[in-house]
């Protein structure tokens, strides 16, 4: 085994590498990129719906084209500065999306565990026979028959109907 590592040490570089600080900046930054490429999608549909060129966004921000692009292309950190400024110019709410979408997703979450729960049950059924003239209460261990009741009643009690 100490001959394999013997080759292996003079067949690899002797050159230091910084692979392994790209890849760990590069996932530091996951989250920043990411949230930069959904501003960048809203810019650009904003942009769309307005009829604007990127220029015209440049202009308006007084900023150079090249950092409008770089906005866009969801590349660039932006600053708090630049990010106000969009928001001002195109109507977006840049800096409350995060909170927002986070928020809409835990209560989309919550109905979805809601929906998934058993309903409560009523634990009686309630029909009324037309032909025998009486109002049947059916529970889980015995069963009513109730002559001649009132009208109102059955109309509440039907609002129980499992």
């Amino acid at each position: 085994m100490t001959k394999n590592k013997e080759i292996l040490k003079t067949i690899a570089s002797k050159e230091v590498t910084t692979t392994l600080e790209k890849n760990r900046a590069r996932i530091k930054n996951r989250l920043m990129l990411k949230e930069s490429r959904k501003i960048a999608l809203s810019v650009l549909l904003k942009l769309d719906e307005l009829g604007w060129s990127q220029k015209d966004l440049a202009d308006k921000m007084g900023v150079s084209k090249q950092q409008v692009n770089k906005i866009v292309k969801g590349k660039e950190n932006l600053t708090l500065q630049t990010m106000i400024s969009i928001q001002d110019i195109l109507r977006l709410p840049i800096l409350a999306s995060y909170f927002a979408e986070n928020i809409v997703n835990e209560k989309q979450q919550s109905i979805e565990q809601k929906s998934q729960e058993v309903p409560y049950q009523i634990p009686f059924t309630v029909t009324k026979s037309y032909r025998k003239k009486e109002v049947v209460i059916t529970s889980r261990k015995k069963r009513y028959n109730i002559p001649q009741v009132n009208s109102s009643l059955v109309n509440e009690t039907n609002l129980y109907r499992a």
